[in-house]
């Protein structure tokens, strides 16, 4: 493999592992907080509907409730709420027609979760509040976080390897001047000169160059 590929090659695989352990680094407590964001939106919701339950249920007053509960339903987030007393019967529910049902033990699937809480006050327990909410849009905006990521980090590690394939054709371009020279040097040809100015490690070597070639056309002349 040429000297230039290789260049690029070390800056993309250098590149590319400094890329990913920093997304990893930052995507997952962001990742993290994301989630306790969300069960602490969760919980505020759960106690205020909570607040709301408790009154509705020692009044025996449910239309106030009722209401919010619906208001509630406008969040995408949430897919059932049901308020029960004691007796585990429905009292408050998103759909009218569970009012008065006994409540069975919820099912889980695979895009939703389940927050339970009692609903308690001074005289004790007065029921709970079970509410069903979506996963999607947090498995939609990490989704989202990963594939901004990726994208950054492809980007990242593209631009790096572009970067490295033209410092080493660069750098490649003035090493094959310094083979051309040595081959010219080595047919005999000791009046080549190579051109020196960038004050480098290859324009070092360049002068040695130089200063040998002269050196020997030197000895030849006084050989003469």
């Amino acid at each position: 493999m040429s000297l230039k590929y290789r260049i690029a090659l070390t800056f993309f695989v250098l590149e590319g592992v400094l890329m990913i352990f920093v997304l990893w680094q930052t995507l997952e407590p962001s990742l993290r907080r994301m989630a306790e964001q969300v069960e602490k939106s969760d919980r505020v919701l759960m106690d205020t509907l909570g607040s709301i339950a408790k009154s509705a249920i020692i009044t025996e007053e449910y239309e106030d409730l009722q209401l919010q509960l619906q208001r509630a339903m406008h969040d995408t987030h949430l897919l059932k709420i049901y308020v029960v007393n004691t007796q585990n019967i429905i009292v408050a529910s998103h759909l009218f027609q569970n009012l008065g049902l006994q409540f069975l033990h919820p099912t889980t699937g695979d895009d939703t979760y389940w927050r339970n809480q009692e609903i308690a006050g001074p005289g004790g327990n007065y029921g709970r509040i079970i509410i069903q909410f979506s996963s999607a849009p947090i498995t939609e905006a990490n989704a989202e976080a990963r594939n901004r990521g990726l994208t950054v980090t492809l980007f990242g590690i593209l631009l790096t390897a572009i970067i490295g394939l033209l410092l080493g054709f660069a750098l490649s371009r003035r090493l094959e001047k310094l083979a051309d020279f040595a081959d010219r040097a080595a047919a005999g040809d000791y009046a080549a000169i190579i051109d020196s100015g960038n004050h480098d490690e290859i324009d070092r070597v360049a002068i040695s160059f130089n200063v040998m070639q002269k050196k020997i056309m030197e000895t030849f002349d006084g050989l003469k």
